[in-house]
């Protein structure tokens, strides 16, 4: 695709203010639509999770309903916890066993839950109703029923908070959280939809009130601050805000997927969205792009440079769970 052209100028101080045309969609595939899948895909794909839980042995598996980007609506090809349930509500997790599956909604989405999902297949938890528990009593239970637990999850879907979390629901000594990749849902996902990647756009000054170089200014002073040598961000509004960028590929939300890391020295944005000549110009010095595929490369080189920024104890986590010793990057939590 050729780098998209801005039909007007950006606005200088002074002029009247001329957004950038927003991403032509001209000559793009159609978006395929998540749409509910098909009820009788539901057990030809629980069927097939199992048997990869058994390869791996794990004993539950987790299906959250964010992405890797804890977004509460994600596109349609992150729905993981839809392709395995049929619910299509905005939140609502699924614990899968070897004999049996749980669904955790909350009161919204009740009567949604009933009329999506297969009572035959699904034991729904009505949380809010008296005698329900949710995802984290219900895996008390499970593990006091059974003895120690393998529990699978994707670990980048899961928080740092939440994996304490459940670390912390876990009380046999033997049980344990067992990071999985690639995620097990997406390998049998057949019908899995397509990413759409879309150019990204840029805001002017007068539409965000600040240059991104400013806002990463101000950044890196907090850092400092905070006595950190770098910050990763994986929420995209955050990175949409700081880079003073906007895409549309999430429906009703004006980001594109990407991380962000900031260093003292610069900042490298991950990203499958096209970014077209004007922006990469507008951003030169500031932030540099690469493929969405190298960002657990790119992490590890982060975690070296820390290591060696702090001597021998290598990189500290910091934020709420800090360290005194090492390079420290901030979560941001």
């Amino acid at each position: 695709m050729p780098p998209r052209k801005l039909s007007k100028p950006i606005a200088k101080s002074g002029q009247p203010l001329l957004l950038p045309d927003p991403p032509s969609l001209e000559g793009a595939a159609p978006r395929p639509a998540m749409g509910k899948p098909a009820k009788d895909s539901i057990p030809t794909r629980l069927r097939a999770l199992r048997r990869l839980m058994a390869e791996r042995k794990v004993d539950v598996l987790l299906v959250p309903s964010v992405d890797e980007h804890q977004n509460e609506y994600p596109p349609d090809h992150r729905k993981r916890r839809q392709a395995v349930t049929g619910f299509s509500g905005s939140a609502g997790d699924a614990a899968i066993c070897a004999r049996e599956a749980h669904l955790f909604v909350d009161s919204r989405y009740h009567l949604q839950a009933d009329q999506e999902v297969q009572a035959k297949l699904f034991h729904l938890h009505k949380m809010g109703l008296a005698g329900e528990t949710d995802l984290f009593g219900w895996l008390s239970g499970f593990e006091a029923e059974h003895g120690p637990l393998r529990v699978g999850f994707d670990p980048f879907l899961m928080s740092g908070g939440l994996h304490d979390r459940l670390a912390r629901t876990l009380a046999r000594p033997r049980s344990k959280l067992v990071p999985l990749s690639p995620n097990p849902v997406d390998e049998v996902w057949k019908e899995r939809p397509q990413a759409i990647c879309k150019p990204v756009y840029s805001l002017s000054d007068q539409v965000t009130g600040e240059p991104a170089g400013e806002k990463l200014a101000r950044l890196r002073k907090k850092l400092a601050e905070a006595g950190a040598e770098a910050i990763l961000l994986t929420k995209l509004d955050e990175v949409a805000w700081l880079t003073n960028l906007r895409g549309s590929e999430v429906p009703y939300n004006p980001v594109f997927e990407a991380y962000l890391t900031v260093e003292p020295e610069g900042a490298d944005c991950y990203t499958d969205s096209p970014i077209p000549y004007p922006v990469l110009a507008g951003l030169e010095g500031l932030v540099r792009f690469h493929p969405a595929r190298d960002f657990p490369k790119g992490l590890r080189g982060l975690a070296r440079r820390l290591g060696r920024a702090g001597g021998n104890n290598g990189g500290k986590a910091g934020g709420k769970r800090g360290g005194k010793d090492g390079g420290r990057l901030w979560l941001g939590e």
